[in-house]
């Protein structure tokens, strides 16, 4: 794939990809579009959404060159576009890119940094899914968030579960991520 990351991180995602083969994947605070890279590997059709100019000018090169099915765009999830056309006919960003499986590595956290909801941050996560959802939680203990003197509270992973589970996703499963104590919780609605 080569285009930058971590191994060991991607790991638990090629597995869930290579073992679900979802038909679209909306890749939630994509970056370079490395898991979309990924899901295309596999067959699936793929949208990167993320708030960096210069990072999606690189994906989108990388799509073209690679002749991925991906594209990717610019906005922030928790400000997203609103409906739009007449009588709203577009719909919501999230009813528009909702797609098979829902990515969303390392973002979590930043999404709680800036609203510090952890129902809207999963509420809006989980809204870009119709099957699959793989969410990276990085607890509090983690040596980059536990300098967040600022924030009030951080959620737990079961808390975090419970909200996922709120959204209808009935079978939840944690697999390691990289570096430890980081995890992937991975979601799929029946």
């Amino acid at each position: 794939i080569g285009m930058g990351g971590s191994i060991l991180g991607a790991k638990a995602i090629y597995n869930f990809l290579k073992r679900v083969k979802p038909k679209t994947i909306t890749d939630l605070g994509c970056n370079t579009g490395i898991y979309s890279s990924l899901g295309n590997h596999f067959g699936s059709k793929c949208i990167g959404i993320d708030i960096h100019d210069d990072i999606l000018d690189e994906a989108n090169n990388i799509a073209i060159e690679r002749k991925l099915n991906a594209s990717f765009l610019k906005f922030d999830l928790l400000n997203p576009p609103a409906a739009g056309g007449i009588n709203d006919a577009y719909g919501t960003s999230s009813e528009r890119l909702k797609s098979e499986c829902v990515l969303a590595p390392a973002l979590y956290h930043h999404m709680f940094r800036a609203s510090e909801d952890m129902h809207k941050v999963i509420d809006t996560i989980c809204s870009y899914s119709k099957k699959y959802a793989m969410i990276e939680f990085i607890p509090s203990t983690d040596k980059y968030i536990s300098s967040w003197s600022q924030l009030s509270k951080w959620n737990t992973k079961e808390e975090v579960i419970e909200r996922i589970k709120h959204n209808g996703f009935t079978n939840v499963s944690v697999e390691e991520s990289y570096p430890a104590p980081r995890i992937w919780i991975i979601a799929h609605r029946n």
